[in-house]
This record gives C-alpha cells, sequence and structure tokens, in this order.
C-alpha cells in the first residue's frame, strides 16, 4: 500500500508490517498495516475456526422449511398490557396504529431509543411465518417476557405490582414442561438494557440455561447480571435501534437536502470525552483529524435530562444528513465495542472503521453466521493501542490516508464504494428495525439455531477475555499508558 495501492483481496504491502506489537504473543498479521487486521484472518488465532458470513443466508432450505419456534406468550407473559402502558406512557402512538413508532426521536432520548429492540420486534415475533402454535414442532421457545416495557412502563393500574408479575413469570416458566424438558437450553429471552433489576428468583432462572440475546456483551454490569449464560456462550449479539431519520425510505425532497450538506472523507460525532476513556478520544481523534483530509470530528453530547427534545431531535436529524455525505465513519469502542454508530454508519453509506481490538470485537458483532463483516466494514486497534504506541497516529493516518485521502488509487476507491452499497444492503436486510423489522427477527432465530445446532463451545470467550473484560484498567492506568501525548497541542503541528 506504499503507492496507495490495494489488492481485491486487502492483502496489504508486507512492508507496513506491525510497528507496535504488545510483546511477542500479542496478535499480529503480515498481510495487513498495523493497525488494521481482518476478522476472517485465522493466523491471528482469534476464534479462527468461525466462519464469518459463511452460515448459508436466510434462505436456506432447511432453516425455511423446517425451523420453527414457539411463542411463550400465555398467561403472565402477555406482555400486550405492558406495551400499551409503555406507549401511553411515553406518548407514542397505540400498538396497531398505521404508523405504530410516529414521533419516537422526538419523544424519547436516542440513550433510550436504541434499547427497545423489545418495541420494535415484539409484533414482528408474533407474526413471523416461521412461529408454530405447537410446542411439539418447535426447534427453540421464545420466552415473552419483555423487561424494559414492564419497567418503564410504571406505574401502570393495568399492569399493577412489576415485581408480581416477574414472579408469575419465573413459577410459570419453572413449572412448564418445555422448559423442564432441557433446561431451558432451547429458551431465549431478550435483556437489551444493563440497569433493569429482575426479580431474584426470575433472574437465577433465566440465567441456568436460556440463550440471551443482548446488545453489550462485553459490559461488565451485563456479565454480572447473567454470569452463567455468559461464560457459557449462550449469548446472541443484537444491533443497536437506529435513529428514524437514518433507518428510514428517504424521500427526493430530503436527498436533494442532504446534497447541501459538504462532502467529508471522514467523520465523527460524539463525545470526545468520555469519562473513564482517558486522553483516547480527545487525542486520538482531533489528532487524526488534523492530519486527515476533509475529516469532519467534533465533539457532541447531549444532556439527557436537561437538555430539551428538539436539542437532540435537531442533531440527530443534521447528523442524519451528514453521514449520508461522509465516505469513511471512525467507531470507537464506549461501553460497549459496538456502540450504535457503525449501525447507523451503515445505513446512511459511510463505511465504519472500527477501532476495537480484534479479541473483543469478534464475539460482539451482531449476527456473525450471517454477515460478512469484512466485506462491509474495516478494522483496527483500539484508540488505546494506537494512543499508547509511540508511532500510532502516524501509522493510522498513513492507513486511512491511503484508503479515502485524495491519493487514493481508483481500484481502492471502487471498492470501497462496492463496500459502502453492500454495507446499506445488509443493514436493511439484517438491522433495520423501522423498514425490516421481520428481517432482524429472522436474523436472530437464525443465530439461535446456528448455537442450537453448532453447541455454545465456539461462541465462549477465551477465560483471559473474560477476565479482561472484568478487570477494565482505570482511568489514572490508560492516561499512564499515554504519557507521552500529554502536553501535546494537536493544533501545532508536534503531532
Amino acid at each position: 500500500l506504499c503507492a496507495h495501492t490495494l489488492r481485491e483481496d486487502w492483502r496489504l504491502n508486507a512492508t507496513w508490517q506491525s510497528v507496535c506489537a504488545k510483546g511477542k504473543d500479542a496478535p499480529r498479521s503480515e498481510d495487513h498495516p498495523w493497525p488494521m487486521y481482518r476478522l476472517g484472518d485465522s493466523s491471528l488465532g482469534i476464534r479462527a475456526d468461525f466462519p464469518f458470513g459463511k452460515g448459508g443466508g436466510l434462505e436456506n432450505k432447511e432453516f425455511v422449511q423446517k425451523f420453527r419456534f414457539f411463542l411463550h406468550e400465555e398467561g403472565p407473559f402477555n406482555m400486550s398490557d405492558a406495551e400499551d402502558c409503555f406507549r401511553a406512557k411515553w406518548k407514542l402512538p397505540k400498538r396497531g396504529a398505521l404508523d405504530p413508532f410516529e414521533g419516537l426521536d422526538r419523544k424519547m432520548s436516542h440513550e433510550n431509543r436504541m434499547y427497545l429492540l423489545e418495541l420494535f420486534l415484539w409484533q414482528s415475533v408474533r407474526e413471523h411465518p416461521m412461529r408454530t402454535r405447537d410446542p411439539s414442532q418447535a426447534s427453540l421457545f421464545v420466552i415473552g417476557y419483555t423487561p424494559i416495557m414492564l419497567e418503564w412502563s410504571q406505574p401502570c393500574a393495568n399492569i399493577g405490582d412489576g415485581n408480581a408479575r416477574q414472579r408469575a413469570i419465573h413459577d410459570t416458566l419453572s413449572q412448564n414442561k418445555w422448559f423442564k424438558r432441557r433446561g431451558g437450553e432451547d429458551h431465549l429471552f431478550l435483556w437489551t438494557r444493563y440497569n433493569l433489576k429482575p426479580d431474584k428468583n426470575l433472574r437465577s432462572l433465566l440465567d441456568s440455561g436460556p440463550m440471551v440475546a443482548v446488545l453489550e456483551r462485553s459490559f461488565f454490569m451485563l456479565q454480572r447480571k447473567w454470569p452463567r449464560a455468559f461464560e457459557k456462550g449462550r449469548v446472541i449479539m443484537m444491533p443497536y435501534v437506529s435513529s428514524g431519520f437514518i433507518d428510514a425510505d428517504i424521500d427526493p425532497h430530503r436527498v436533494a437536502r442532504d446534497q447541501e450538506y459538504p462532502h467529508s472523507r471522514y467523520f465523527f460525532r460524539g463525545n470526545m470525552k468520555r469519562h473513564g476513556e482517558g486522553l483516547q478520544r480527545e487525542v486520538v481523534l482531533p489528532g487524526l483529524a488534523k492530519m486527515l483530509d476533509k475529516a469532519d470530528f467534533k465533539h457532541r453530547k447531549v444532556n439527557v435530562g436537561k437538555d430539551k427534545p428538539t436539542v437532540y431531535t435537531d442533531l440527530l436529524n443534521e447528523t442524519a444528513s451528514e453521514l449520508r455525505r461522509a465516505s469513511i465513519c471512525p467507531c470507537p469502542e464506549g461501553d460497549s465495542p459496538t456502540t450504535l454508530r457503525p449501525f447507523e454508519a451503515l445505513a446512511a453509506g459511510c463505511l465504519p472503521f472500527f477501532m476495537v481490538e480484534k479479541e473483543i470485537i469478534a464475539y460482539d458483532i451482531p449476527f456473525p453466521s450471517l454477515v460478512d463483516w469484512d466485506s462491509i466494514a474495516l478494522f483496527a486497534r483500539s484508540m488505546q493501542d494506537i494512543g499508547s504506541c509511540p508511532n500510532g497516529l502516524q501509522e493510522t493516518f498513513r492507513v486511512l490516508d491511503a484508503l479515502g485521502g485524495p491519493k487514493a488509487s481508483s481500484e481502492v476507491a471502487e471498492r470501497l464504494e462496492r463496500m459502502r452499497q453492500r454495507g446499506k444492503e445488509v443493514f436493511f436486510r439484517h438491522f433495520s428495525f423501522l423498514r425490516n423489522p421481520k428481517g432482524v427477527v429472522s436474523s436472530m432465530l437464525y443465530e439461535a439455531r446456528e448455537l442450537l445446532q453448532r453447541g455454545f463451545a465456539h461462541n465462549m470467550y477465551h477465560p483471559h477475555l473474560r477476565l479482561k473484560v472484568e478487570h477494565e484498567p482505570t482511568q489514572q492506568e490508560r492516561e499512564k499508558q499515554m504519557q507521552h501525548l500529554k502536553g501535546v497541542d494537536v493544533h501545532s503541528g508536534d503531532m
């Protein structure tokens, strides 16, 4: 890639080997310049036997014709009352309305909306063609328990005591013959918010055998909530819910409006001063922005609960237009390795540039059996690694400049454009809650089928990774690793 060229198979010039390996046992590949890597590169030895994106697709005949699931929706599992109360409390249209999510971005902050898988998926689960009403025909049992809607709808007279409802779910499920048949191993439930408070006995029951669909696998608060499920690999990763300004059909008027925004080669919006991440975003992103051509990186933070809803609504609307005019979108890790950012980048046609260690992200991306992530995203080491390496910023700049800079070859530009278009298609097919919730449900069911057929061993974190996630470095430790960047003025040319 020294001459800004890139071969079709993404094997990069060997002279760009790792400049900052973390010890003799650090994962590295001679095919890619540091800090880049491919998820499917088995030479790195991380989840090397997993066929990313090679599961056969949602059209797999055996899946379509033979796989069936049963929805536990009887008695206390029927969450229609919780959904009605939830919609009333948040002033959303009633169930069954022509547009049941109208105005959601104006009525609820993005920090709440992004977790609401239940609200978007449950109707599609009920109506899904693979649902059977005969439990004897089911390969999978979906537990009709919607913890967010149950907790966030309180107080509500129609529901009564939410804790009593959870106890009733526990009592009914623990006595169900289909649950007891395999100890719940062929059951699945959703748990998409880290700070919900399950009943103690229900929590123990759900952690004993069922699979759990989550958004944040590497977030320690979820690992503590469901320790046995996480340890055994009974985890299905799900995508976050994107903004309606992005996950929507684009009318001609909006297309014309978006064209008024300037084109950026590299784009980032978000909090550059996240607590606990030390100097990572505060120095690495501005440092890269200074070196890169047409990099549009801005610090944006919404104070949910303090700012008026119009503040973040306007920000979401503007960011949607800016994303559609961007080429490459850096996606550093946040509380979770993925965050919402890469999904909205995919929807908008901006190529995600993950900045997360492979040993973490390889287990944290949604629907790995269905999606060939190397064909729709770029992957690099974490900002902590980049920032703590003396030459990290310069090497990362060289990679990004060769990929998306003004001197990038036409071959590279065409390859990236194909990846962007493919990313938009993948988003609609697997991640679009507003336009294709059935596709999200089908993808979740497919991954559950893969786990049931292959077993859970391939989906288990290595023990040292579990320890790593559980014992994240403190802010002081992070900043100590980046001492060489302290006092550097990113605007002075010292980078």
